[in-house]
């Protein structure tokens, strides 16, 4: 076995379970070349990783993949994985040179023997990890990983200084989503940053995509207080360093949740359209991760899959306080 090909081409979280298996991967076959597949927006996720030796970026368009594909002719690969790709990726087949192709997305375009079959609810970093043991390699746990540049620690360090935090001195609020829907309501946010801003020393980041800068920057000016600070306009990557430096971050299902899990985050993880059965935590300490899944009379609201109510409705600003201060206490000590 000579080469292996990663693909890996859809969201944040998406990218991040692919890490434990990719680390299996090279811990399993030392020699062989692992070559990645991944969005540009994700790409520097995998910055510094020693276990892929080539990353390559990943476009959906015709056109781009065209380049794309005369790269990827150049090699054959022993094996190819696609840990997620979206049915765009079913241009590129006609110009992988590989032994075997393995998946785990029930898509009509790959052999069912191809395809690793599951029941409906099992966790991406486990679907990954089933996948790598197709050809042969063994699992080296299950924990995410993100690694970071002696530059990158530097700029963060200046960063916290700037705006008068310390490491593990303040709290990540992250009020972002990919989708409205995903959103916690922006005025529970406010009193919940509120209580950590008065009966604790910690301060407060306000993070989140371009979208909610607005967002932001209205809470940053409601809260009126030199301990909170908006961190919107960051890289990928220095948030994510941020995210690392933070004593406990709280967010609904995002992206960042899973930054936070895999740099060992203490997170309030909060629930509403989705199911953490399948996109939540996977076997993190029960001290450093809480969720709460939004419920209205003992049936959990991501059961309707409309997109036409208010998921986050049950979800008040007390019960995350009160959920926040037990993991505080429950993680002391646990953090690097």
């Amino acid at each position: 076995m000579k080469r292996i090909l990663v693909v890996s081409t859809t969201g944040m979280g998406d990218s991040l379970w692919g890490t434990p298996a990719l680390r299996s991967l090279k811990k399993s076959f030392p020699g062989v070349r692992i070559d990645l597949l991944a969005l540009p927006a994700w790409k520097s996720l995998f910055f510094e990783n020693p276990h892929i030796d080539r990353l390559l970026e990943y476009r959906p368009q015709w056109y781009r993949q065209l380049a794309l594909a005369a790269r990827l002719a150049g090699h054959r690969y022993d094996h190819t994985l696609i840990f997620h790709a979206n049915k765009d990726f079913r241009r590129m087949l006609g110009w992988l040179r590989c032994g075997t192709l393995w998946a785990h997305q029930n898509f009509d375009w790959i052999p069912p023997d191809q395809k690793t079959s599951f029941p409906d609810k099992v966790h991406g970093i486990e679907r990954r990890l089933v996948l790598i043991e197709k050809i042969g390699a063994r699992r080296d746990g299950p924990d995410m990983e993100i690694y970071f540049s002696p530059e990158e620690e530097k700029q963060t360090a200046a960063f916290l200084q700037e705006n008068g935090f310390a490491p593990r001195e303040f709290v990540y609020v992250n009020l972002g989503a990919s989708l409205p829907h995903k959103r916690w309501h922006a005025d529970r946010f406010e009193v919940l940053c509120r209580k950590f801003l008065e009966e604790t020393p910690f301060g407060v980041a306000l993070g989140g995509g371009p979208e909610e800068r607005d967002r932001m920057h209205s809470l940053c000016a409601r809260l009126h207080s030199p301990r909170a600070v908006s961190v919107q306009g960051r890289s990928v990557r220095l948030n994510a360093c941020l995210i690392g430096k933070a004593r406990m971050m709280v967010t609904t299902d995002t992206g960042p949740m899973h930054i936070a899990f895999a740099l060992k985050v203490p997170t309030v993880a909060l629930f509403g359209p989705t199911d953490p059965r399948d996109s939540g935590p996977f076997e993190v300490d029960d001290r450093l991760c809480t969720i709460i899944h939004a419920q209205r009379n003992g049936v959990p609201l991501s059961m309707d899959i409309s997109g036409q109510i208010d998921y986050f409705e049950p979800i008040e600003a007390d019960e995350v306080w009160v959920r926040a201060r037990a993991l505080l206490d429950s993680s002391t000590g646990l953090q690097r």
